[in-house]
């Protein structure tokens, strides 16, 4: 097996990301949302990590973030399309069957790991994506307008001031800096106060609700 659901659970628990073990290959994560709302009207994001092929594949998705039904379902899948144009990672699937709409990062690992960093940015990602176009993607699901924010939002914001800093402590690391050089523990510190802030990024819930 190229990646264990444990060795996921290590990065994540590196993360400070609090998960639920959905099965052998299975992990959940729920963060609270500012714009983005979940089908049930509620604000918040599940997330579900899976590992495939005998964790030679690795997917990462938000089940039925969006439920298209009505008169304007193509102008939405259109506005997703239109999505994926404009941004890096993310894909949108759609089951005509019942309308279930994932966005998702997925790729494979074949015989390597997901390393923090990347896991970390496919977190942030999928999170900054919803929260930065879930207005507009509503808008056309329920009037069938099209009116996305374009070109400057190629960057959606995957690496906000936090994740530059815990790349930083990364390089400094990996150049022969100590875990309590004073440089290293000012930026930790201001990881902290960035994060205590909410600067950006969706906090992480408890636990995921226990009916989803």
């Amino acid at each position: 097996m190229a990646m264990t659901r444990e060795e996921l659970e290590q990065l994540l628990t590196e993360m400070d990301l609090k998960f639920e073990v959905r099965g052998p290959a299975q992990l959940a994560l729920v963060f609270r949302t500012q714009s983005y709302r979940h089908p049930d009207g509620e604000p918040y994001l599940l997330l579900i990590l899976e590992l495939e092929e005998e964790g030679q594949y690795l997917r990462l998705f938000a089940p039925s973030a969006f439920v298209a039904r009505g008169a304007y379902v193509d102008t939405f899948l259109r506005a997703c399309a239109i999505v994926e144009w404009e941004t890096k990672l993310i894909q949108f699937e759609y089951d005509d069957e019942d309308g279930e709409v994932r966005p998702m990062i997925e790729f494979p690992l074949e015989d390597g790991k997901v390393t923090r960093l990347q896991l970390e940015r496919c977190i942030r990602s999928l999170c900054a994506l919803l929260e930065t176009f879930y207005v507009p993607l509503r808008k056309a699901l329920d009037e069938g307008k099209v009116d996305l924010p374009r070109g400057d939002q190629r960057g959606i914001p995957a690496s906000p001031p936090a994740f530059l800093a815990e790349l930083l402590i990364a390089a400094l690391l990996a150049d022969g800096k100590k875990p309590d050089d004073p440089d290293l523990l000012m930026l930790r510190k201001m990881v902290e106060e960035l994060r205590r802030k909410g600067e950006a990024v969706p906090q992480p819930l408890p636990a995921p609700p226990e009916a989803l």
